[in-house]
């Protein structure tokens, strides 16, 4: 394990003597294991192409493999109890296209339709999780829901209610050992309602002095590269924070297998979303704004597992990278997010920052990660995202309004005086501010390492 000082580890007799987990014959348990020497040469183009095409500004850190950090992952669990893998970042293998990723992967169209029609499946559903303090509040009475939905599965249609299924919770950060600890209880509780429980610990720092969280993209590949080991052929991830209704992950996986047999090609499902209110403040600024048919969070998002990439290990924001990833760029910018579909049945809230202060801050976090994702695609794609500074901002934000189009945010169905507020504040303010940002990082060569998410995450959603 490579040792910066941001790793750490549990005192050895805390681990109950741990063994390694059955890996796959390759140094990391998501490398992929390829069938021929041709999707092998693929797969060594496209990552030298995509070192190509990475359009950096000189903003923001885009690491190579020498910066790629190793830890050890503990394993509670009733399947593997003290076991341990090894999870290492990514950097160099950035995909940028499902399809293309299929096709590396050797899968041809008319094969992944086989894999979709499949009777029999597994699912996995990840949920990463963080306690400022070490310890949480409500964390059991959320998981215990979570686990309660999950057997609400076995009530629902065949074959769905035959699947293997299993939540992973991945305790991600440095300090969370004893948190980490008491989430044991949770296998237990998971045995009692006949649902695999897993839970792992991840202690990877950041980057930045005293940032605790390596970032959420690596929060998720750690859960993906343990629901491959365990041949899981569909996999979701809900936040730790989503308030959702009864029978939410039942409508999901139904919604992303039925969705995916019908439309024949990969997608990213998930709950239509809206976001709560929780003060005049934030009222103002997000007055019951929700998602579109073409918006999917990741707060809550499902898609097969041959279609999910290793998520480059940058702390930006990994939905909004998935998004782009399913984006067709090939179609016209309004037919372009036919891989994305928001399923109507199932709705998830979450909550904002309370306070102006607290609006601004975490829209600025937002922006930040969105501007580092956005400098892994290829200029087509950053072509087809909204416009940032001058003129052509204030066009699109009326045209999007007056056109009643569809913005992935459901800006037109809200009118111009509900959104007005924050278009003010997140499309004119906290844009250009930004932008003011990454141009004297670039011209001084001091690229952002995080985007601040432990000293702006909202205390609400972690209580």
């Amino acid at each position: 394990m490579i040792d910066n000082g941001l790793n750490e580890k549990a005192p050895e007799e805390e681990r109950g003597g741990a063994k390694d987990l059955p890996t796959p014959q390759t140094e990391y348990p998501s490398r992929l294991i390829f069938d021929t020497e041709v999707s092998r040469e693929q797969h060594n183009a496209s990552t030298r192409a995509q070192s190509v095409q990475l359009n950096s500004s000189g903003a923001f850190f885009l690491g190579t493999i020498k910066d790629e950090r190793s830890c050890e992952v503990s394993i509670l669990s009733t399947k593997q109890e003290g076991a341990t893998f090894s999870y290492r970042e990514n950097f160099t293998d950035v995909q940028t296209d499902v399809t293309e990723w299929l096709s590396v992967q050797g899968i041809q169209p008319t094969q992944f339709q086989r894999l979709v029609h499949k009777d029999q499946q597994s699912f996995v559903l990840g949920v990463p999780t963080y306690a400022p303090l070490g310890t949480r509040g409500g964390e059991s009475d959320y998981f215990e829901r979570v686990i309660d939905d999950l057997a609400r599965v076995r009530e629902g249609e065949e074959p769905f209610r035959s699947w293997p299924l299993e939540l992973v919770i991945n305790v991600n950060g440095l300090g969370q050992f004893d948190y980490f600890k008491s989430l044991e209880r949770m296998v237990d509780y998971g045995i009692k309602k006949g649902i695999d429980v897993t839970v792992l610990h991840m202690p990877l720092g950041g980057r930045g002095k005293g940032d605790p969280l390596s970032g959420k993209a690596n929060a998720l590949n750690c859960i993906a590269d343990y629901a491959r080991l365990q041949g899981a052929s569909v996999i979701g991830f809900m936040d730790d924070d989503a308030e959702f209704r009864s029978g939410n992950i039942y409508s999901n996986l139904k919604f992303l297998v039925e969705q995916s047999r019908s439309r024949g090609e990969p997608l990213l499902t998930g709950s239509q979303w809206k976001l709560q209110n929780n003060s005049v403040y934030s009222h103002i600024v997000t007055p019951a704004l929700g998602g579109g048919p073409t918006s999917v969070l990741g707060i809550s998002m499902f898609t097969f597992t041959a279609c999910l990439p290793r998520i480059p290990s940058h702390p930006f924001n990994e939905d909004f990278y998935l998004n782009w990833y399913f984006v067709d760029s090939s179609k016209p910018s309004e037919q372009s997010r036919h891989r994305i579909v928001a399923n109507d049945d199932a709705m998830v809230t979450w909550r904002v920052a309370q306070t102006l202060l607290g609006a601004f801050r975490q829209g600025r976090r937002w922006e930040l990660g969105d501007r580092w994702a956005q400098e892994l695609f290829s200029q087509e794609k950053q072509a087809m995202q909204q416009a940032h500074y001058g003129l052509r901002t204030i066009r699109d934000y009326l045209s999007s309004v007056t056109d009643r189009r569809e913005t992935g945010e459901s800006a037109a169905s809200l009118g111009f005086v509900k959104t007005l507020p924050k278009f003010l504040l997140r499309t004119l303010l906290i844009n250009h501010l930004v932008g003011v940002e990454l141009w004297v990082r670039s011209k001084l060569g001091a690229p952002r390492y995080g985007t601040d998410w432990f000293k702006t995450v909202p205390k609400e959603s972690k209580q």
